[in-house]
């Protein structure tokens, strides 16, 4: 990859695409960006790749798309796969390995009775076979010496994707889920992903003047990740790992340059935030604390152990209330805890806005709130609401 643009597909848990997308705008202004189901497409230099990779909070994965092709069946996937010259992209003493995603097939009704029907019904097999076009193509290119394949930790992944008779492969950047902050010395019962906080943050317009409180705040994430957004310490983060840094093309300097540019991002003057959290557990309070010292942010938060339902606003200025209050099997013996949660914010919270986290209809029911805002998100498998509350 030179410094012409390629196509990157960058992506993010569904739901948060529009998230991703303003902070990508932000990231690199000069690459337009295009919003798509689980991620978004954009035309990337080298340099704003490396500088999504290293500053986006919300990107999941970065995929630098290599090539789509027509494939029916094993042997035309391995015949079309074998094509690319990956002696450019894995060297024959790298170690690979080779994600594959199945897509089902769109609606038949809409699609030509004509077209060859696909045998590609299995994704173990589908990157066994693109594993074995590459290992050969690089064997042949490369005086029969190939690459070791490490599906733990591979020095270069491979992604795959099929669809519809279709195959597009791609190299995926990241190497690692970019959510992987590495702050976490420990995590809660339910914990929430570092990414999907952020992206949450992106949706609430919470600025850094603000005020920010997690009254269910577990392991802290929500109020670490709007530390990290506010005084720009992403680059502080420990031991992260980049795929990029393993392609034969790597160019360090580059990276150097676009780190330097991080690093040099100064404040002027450390910020006076607002980040308040509670949680009943006092062990959790703990661990947020612990999260936030090793994410070098707790300098920047008040933490507290109380209980939710004996609280009272931390400061006398109204501001944003987000919470991932505990929904699922662990509330079922507790029936009325969310109208217990609408109750008292209703009570003690006038002029908040409250974003909440929320894994069922049932549970919005109960909160008895009128919603200003429902985004429906995915939080892993689960598929939850991130609303809004505003009290008057």
């Amino acid at each position: 990859m030179n410094e012409t643009t390629q196509s990157i597909f960058i992506t993010c848990s569904l739901g948060f695409e529009e998230a991703l997308g303003a902070e990508l705008s932000r990231l690199a202004p000069d690459s337009p960006v295009k919003l798509e189901k689980g991620g978004v497409s954009v035309d990337s230099t080298l340099e704003n790749l490396y500088r999504i990779l290293q500053r986006s909070q919300i990107a999941s994965r970065s995929l630098v798309q290599l090539k789509s092709f027509a494939a029916h069946n094993p042997p035309m996937l391995y015949s079309q796969t074998r094509r690319l010259d990956w002696e450019k992209h894995i060297g024959p003493h790298r170690t690979f390995a080779v994600d594959c995603v199945l897509s089902k097939s769109s609606d038949h009704k809409w699609q030509d009775p004509n077209a060859p029907r696909s045998t590609l019904n299995n994704s173990l097999g589908t990157a066994l076979k693109i594993k074995d076009a590459i290992c050969d193509r690089i064997r042949t290119e490369c005086n029969d010496v190939r690459p070791d394949v490490d599906r733990e930790s591979p020095d270069v992944r491979v992604h795959a994707y099929v669809k519809d008779g279709k195959c597009s492969l791609s190299l995926d950047a990241s190497g690692f889920s970019l959510h992987e902050r590495g702050y976490r010395v420990a995590q809660g019962e339910a914990p929430l992903k570092e990414n999907l906080a952020a992206a949450c943050l992106e949706y609430t317009g919470w600025t850094p003047d603000q005020v920010l409180y997690d009254p269910f705040c577990g392991s802290g994430t929500f109020l670490i990740e709007a530390a990290l957004k506010a005084t720009k310490a992403l680059h502080h983060l420990p031991n992260r790992r980049y795929g990029v840094k393993h392609w034969p093309d790597f160019n360090p300097v580059i990276w150097d340059r676009v780190a330097r540019e991080v690093k040099a991002i100064k404040l002027e003057e450390k910020p006076k935030l607002k980040l308040f959290g509670s949680d009943q557990s006092r062990q959790m309070t703990t661990l947020t604390s612990r999260n936030a010292e090793r994410a070098r942010v707790l300098e920047y938060l008040t933490i507290t152990t109380q209980d939710f339902f004996n609280s009272k606003p931390p400061t006398e200025t109204p501001g944003i209330i987000i919470m991932n209050p505990p929904y699922g099997e662990r509330m079922e013996a507790n029936a009325d805890f969310f109208k217990r949660i609408g109750d008292h914010l209703k009570h003690y919270y006038k002029g908040w806005n409250v974003w909440m986290l929320l894994g069922s209809k049932e549970s919005l029911k109960q909160i008895g709130l009128r919603t200003a805002k429902r985004i429906p998100i995915f939080n892993g498998p689960i598929e939850c609401r991130l609303v809004k509350f505003e009290l008057y």
